[in-house]
């Protein structure tokens, strides 16, 4: 009963650079943690800025100084036959009707991030962060074979039939050390 209130299903999509195969995976998840990212000469961070580097893989992580560096995301390829760089994209395939999210508090070094973050008490789009089935998924998963779709002819042709917006339920603030 909970799981249908408060899980989701994120989508994860790596394409091998060197020769296109595409590698995709899919997670249940029932909260998100967010990164706060340690900018020099700002105090905050907005909501959306977490959400953005989560659902865009800044390639950038934390060493254990706290200090920002670039990575290249890897992909085992099937058809390389060996690790190759890899572009990565993740989206909400199934979001949920509540989003919990948590904050990640402390870098890779366990030192604490006291950045704030202002997020809206109403209005938190995450619309472009749903995947738009395609309508062969969409064919897939009703067991339908009509061409036509909701006033699109073509196979292939997408919708967006919701918008997912979230409002500000509550707030839990830990206090104390890790």
């Amino acid at each position: 009963m909970i799981s249908a209130y408060f899980q989701g299903t994120l989508e994860t999509t790596k394409v091998c650079q060197e020769c296109g195969t595409v590698s995709t995976t899919d997670e249940t998840f029932q909260d998100l943690v967010l990164p706060i990212l340690s900018k020099e000469g700002q105090s905050f961070n907005s909501i959306d800025e977490c959400i953005a580097t989560y659902f865009t893989h800044d390639n950038d992580v934390e060493d254990e100084n706290g200090d920002r560096k670039s990575i290249q995301p890897m992909i085992s390829c099937p058809k390389c036959m060996r690790d190759k760089p890899a572009t990565k994209s993740t989206l909400f395939k199934i979001p949920p009707l509540v989003l919990c999210v948590q904050l990640r508090r402390y870098n890779n070094s366990g030192k604490k991030i006291d950045t704030s973050v202002k997020f809206p008490i109403e209005g938190m789009n995450l619309t472009h962060y749903v995947k738009i089935p395609s309508r062969a998924e969409e064919m897939a998963e009703d067991g339908s074979s009509n061409d036509s779709y909701g006033g699109f002819g073509a196979v292939g042709a997408t919708k967006q039939p919701y918008q997912y917006v979230y409002s500000l339920f509550s707030i839990i603030c830990h206090r104390g050390q890790l």
